[in-house]
């Protein structure tokens, strides 16, 4: 599940409304209103991420890295401050609770979005955003296969001379 789609699923959890929030796209088609619109608007790393290493029995090794992100959600409501309340005084309840939990959102702060950009309100359709600030741990796996010998030949010329060399290296530990 992408970054977006775990908070669409929060948001529409947290209204009670089903496929309430669409991600915000460039130039997809506009849903029909009442919508919210979530989209990643920053991501940075907390911390070191730590990293294990597990050799495999078939000589791979398969290193997981866990890292705990801040990600920032750009979330837009097109029903205005009511629905954006509704969102925000939602994260005390017990079924939100669980949602961060089962989604791994955990919410850090909220702020109003000051100065939308004119094309995204007019007299007729108010929006009211918010910039959601969450951490979420991330994990990614990578199995590599391990070196464990080479064969290097080639030849060398020093002053007219020419030496074959060949080089193999094992590793004899097993």
């Amino acid at each position: 599940m992408t970054d977006v789609q775990a908070m669409q699923k929060f948001v529409d959890q947290a209204l009670g409304i089903d496929k309430y929030s669409y991600p915000m796209q460039v130039n997809a088609p506009k849903p029909t209103p009442p919508f919210a619109s979530v989209r990643v608007e920053d991501e940075k790393q907390a911390g070191i991420p730590q990293s294990t290493i597990v050799e495999n029995e078939d000589g791979s090794v398969t290193e997981t890295i866990q890292s705990n992100q801040i990600i920032t959600y750009e979330i837009l409501f097109t029903e205005g401050t009511s629905v954006a309340s509704e969102f925000t005084m939602s994260f005390r309840r017990q079924d939100m609770l669980d949602a961060m939990k089962d989604l791994n959102i955990y919410i850090l702060d909220i702020e109003p979005i000051k100065n939308e950009s004119l094309t995204l309100q007019t007299n007729w359709e108010i929006r009211h955003g918010l910039l959601v600030n969450c951490i979420r741990s991330k994990v990614t796996t990578n199995t590599s296969q391990i070196i464990d010998g080479a064969d290097i030949g080639g030849e060398f010329e020093l002053n007219g001379a020419v030496v074959d060399m060949n080089i193999n290296i094992r590793n004899d530990t097993q």
